[in-house]
């Protein structure tokens, strides 16, 4: 979730739209209004995708784990900066991905 975060926040400061998360499952959707997300994100219910008659699948590269754990910690970081009653949920997930990346 953070970092579609990023993506929505890079997309409202240079393109002015907002990200939309279509046909999210009820759960899914009470998780994001929870942590705040819903402020930025488009949430849509009932999209029809047959309109659309090819997927991709996307594939991450393989990262080392100093990489990965600097995504994590950024993803993190723009979770809160959407709402900071997200410190207190995620306060103690940065402080080890900071740990580990002083290894």
């Amino acid at each position: 979730m953070g970092t579609l975060t990023g993506i929505a926040i890079r997309l409202r400061k240079q393109y002015n739209t907002q990200l939309e998360i279509a046909n999210p499952t009820p759960k899914v959707s009470e998780t994001l209004k929870t942590i705040g997300l819903n402020k930025i994100f488009k949430l849509s219910g009932e999209k029809d995708f047959s309109a659309f008659p090819t997927t991709t699948t996307l594939s991450f590269s393989s990262q080392d784990k100093r990489e990965l754990t600097r995504h994590m910690l950024e993803a993190h970081d723009n979770l809160i900066k959407v709402n900071q009653e997200n410190q207190k949920r995620f306060q103690q997930v940065k402080e080890a991905l900071k740990k580990e990346l002083e290894k």
